[in-house]
């Protein structure tokens, strides 16, 4: 089997984050099966990068650093209190690190992102932007709730029926059958 990982929408966590996804992968898998064995960071991270190109079709042309593959390439700062005291470059970045470590980052050989600022957009104006949309959307909010609330007992019905539905494994922790 193929495996990738990666996040793909906000509806799982409000950041987007592939260190997160590495992280959750690994704890995921401690706590759903009784058996010791979790992945190893090192074998995540080989998921998150050359398991990420196969499951796109893209195996040899990215995923890894080497002649002929694109160059995307994340730049971390190891002085980040995630790498201190620095001993294991796999296992700090799957379990410690949250995104603050990323100093700068090439896409296509391309630096989108030096010393922490991104080059590609106005970060300063974006945010304006986006200050100035949240006015408006703070405004609507309490109506938008109130409209979404006529669904919530149907959504909470659908949950419920979902949890009693026997798949034939152990799939929420714990709950039992």
């Amino acid at each position: 089997m193929r495996l990738g990982l990666g996040c793909d929408n906000c509806s799982g966590s409000d950041v987007q984050s592939v260190f997160q996804a590495m992280k959750m992968f690994c704890l995921l898998a401690a706590v759903s099966d009784p058996e010791p064995g979790a992945p190893l960071a090192h074998e995540v991270l080989r998921h998150a990068t050359l398991g990420n190109a196969r499951t796109a079709g893209l195996e040899g042309q990215l995923g890894a650093i080497k002649p002929g593959y694109k160059a995307d390439l994340v730049l971390i700062d190891l002085n980040d209190t995630a790498y201190l005291p620095y001993n294991s470059a796999a296992r700090q970045l799957v379990y410690t690190e949250a995104g603050r470590g990323v100093e700068s980052v090439i896409i296509g050989g391309r630096m989108v992102m030096k010393e922490r600022r991104v080059t590609t957009i106005d970060e300063d104006a974006l945010r304006r932007e986006v200050e100035s949309l949240m006015r408006h959307f703070i405004a609507d909010y309490d109506t938008v709730v109130a409209t979404r609330a006529r669904a919530l007992p149907y959504l909470r019905a659908a949950h419920r029926r979902m949890w009693e539905t026997d798949v034939g494994m152990q799939r929420f922790i714990g709950r039992t059958r």
